[in-house]
């Protein structure tokens, strides 16, 4: 997955801003920036838009998680938690096998989801 560099600004009403922010919520995007990448993806026909909510939402969590250990990894590098030193190799071990799973688990459902491209597309002739 490419690493989100670019940015790319648009002026809204305050209006428009609660709109969309609103439709986003309601199309269970946690924020206006996913839905807005989402919807631009759909209507150029690139990017992973047809994957299950389920997925994007895991990947979503993932990032997530990977923030808070980064973060966490800075505050507590070198030092001791309660007169226990941090075993940060072990919890970053433990959170690359959590990736490497997720990982697998999305490499499973790419044939699913490109079966279910040819069945849309099989339907819309």
């Amino acid at each position: 997955m490419s690493k989100l560099s670019e940015t790319v600004a648009l002026r809204l009403t305050p209006t428009d801003a609660d709109i969309w922010e609103q439709t986003a919520l309601d199309a269970g995007y946690r924020n206006r920036g996913a839905w807005v990448r989402s919807v631009v993806s759909q209507h150029l026909h690139v990017g992973q838009t047809d994957l299950p909510r389920e997925l994007l939402e895991l990947r979503y969590e993932l990032a997530k998680i990977g923030a808070n250990l980064n973060q966490i990894s800075h505050r507590l590098n070198g030092k001791v938690l309660g007169g226990v030193s941090l075993d940060l190799a072990r919890a970053l071990s433990l959170f690359d096998d959590t990736t490497e799973t997720i990982q697998q688990a999305i490499v499973a459902l790419v044939p699913a989801v490109d079966q279910r491209r040819r069945g849309r597309k099989r339907r819309l002739r």
